[in-house]
């Protein structure tokens, strides 16, 4: 069976590119099955240079520089790559390459799967769904798709996102490295507006203010709102590190001791990088959101604080550190948990079953 991925830009602290990275890997261990990624660019392509996908750049899925011009050429790129490399399947991870991707295969025999990583605002011309079979990673996407006659259930898959146990880190929390000891907490994600990383710099500043413990406040990523993000942290004297794009974010992630996860996005799949803080040992602390509460029980597998309130989150995370025996229970049991609903081994088994269905269904 012929896999046909198509994604945009492949960058580091980026979810849907860890995502499809993991998934890839967990596919390639298959050998009835072959392997094929186009792109639109980014910096984390180097690490899918793997000898079990077939990595190809295609500048005409970039959705930024979208247009008619760039959109007919991606079809007949699309069209031309799947009749010569004799596509099966070609699945999607975002609504503009489902959109090529459906036009392209309706001419061929393939079928097409979309994963649908978060609900985006209704607008713009094209379809926000266009495939046969769709994964959703929530139950509010899977209720959206069902509801407003998207897809039939049948259809729609629950997959959640997967993670490679060797990435399992079991560790005791506030112990620092070597002569250090000191509480280290993180932030990790693309740096744009919807993600609230404003809210964890004022949370800092609001703790540095009113303690006298020594703390390291850390932020991984990079993005549009990379240069206002640090302005506001030398502006509130917050203190905060930034690490910049991250290549491997599970060695930043085995040094910290608290995750901080701020979106305001409720329409998103699931943060990968809480997923990722899990599995590194480290204690959760996000803001309160429905894809959160489906696999997370708040004050059991960690704290959670009240969307866009800085002062509470400030307060959340002066609780973990005062009551540490209490932060590494929670730590260690979700990250129990988290092996459980993170398996990369139920997510590859799940997606091969949704292929066989598709091609069944041709």
């Amino acid at each position: 069976m012929n896999i046909l991925f198509l994604t945009g830009g492949l960058n580091y602290a980026d979810g849907v590119t860890s995502h499809l990275y993991n998934l890839i890997c967990g596919l390639s261990e298959n050998n009835e099955l072959e392997l094929h990624l186009l792109y639109s660019g980014g910096e984390a392509a180097e690490k899918f240079n793997l000898p079990s996908v077939r990595l190809t750049l295609n500048k005409n899925l970039r959705h930024k520089s979208r247009s008619i011009v760039n959109f007919s050429k991606a079809y007949f790129d699309i069209k031309k790559y799947c009749l010569k490399n004799d596509i099966d399947i070609v699945h999607s991870h975002n609504h503009y390459a489902a959109n090529i991707a459906g036009r392209a295969a309706a001419k061929l025999k393939a079928g097409t799967v979309q994963t649908i990583h978060g609900l985006i605002p209704e607008g713009g011309r094209l379809r926000h769904f266009f495939a046969d079979k769709y994964i959703s990673l929530n139950n509010k996407i899977t209720d959206h798709l069902i509801l407003s006659n998207i897809s039939k259930r049948e259809d729609i898959f629950n997959i959640r996102q997967g993670i490679p146990e060797k990435n399992l880190f079991r560790k005791k929390l506030f112990q620092g490295s070597g002569s250090e000891n000191i509480p280290v907490i993180l932030y990790a994600s693309r740096l744009i507006k919807e993600k609230g990383c404003d809210v964890f710099i004022k949370a800092a500043a609001e703790v540095r203010k009113n303690t006298g413990k020594e703390l390291k406040f850390i932020i991984a990523g990079s993005g549009e709102y990379e240069s206002e993000l640090k302005s506001l942290s030398e502006n509130l004297n917050a203190g905060i590190e930034f690490k910049g794009s991250v290549k491997d974010i599970f060695k930043v992630m085995r040094n910290a001791d608290i995750f901080v996860s701020t979106t305001g996005m409720s329409s998103e799949g699931f943060p990968m990088t809480v997923a990722e803080a899990a599995f590194s040992g480290c204690l959760i602390i996000s803001s309160r959101q429905s894809w959160l509460t489906e696999v997370f029980e708040e004050e059991r597998d960690g704290l959670c604080y009240s969307v866009g309130d800085h002062i509470e989150l400030a307060e959340r995370i002066f609780q973990s550190l005062e009551n540490k025996e209490e932060s590494q229970r929670m730590a260690e049991l979700y990250q129990d948990k988290a092996t459980q609903i993170f398996s990369i081994g139920v997510m590859t088994e799940i997606h091969k079953k949704l292929y066989k269905e598709c091609l069944t269904g041709k």
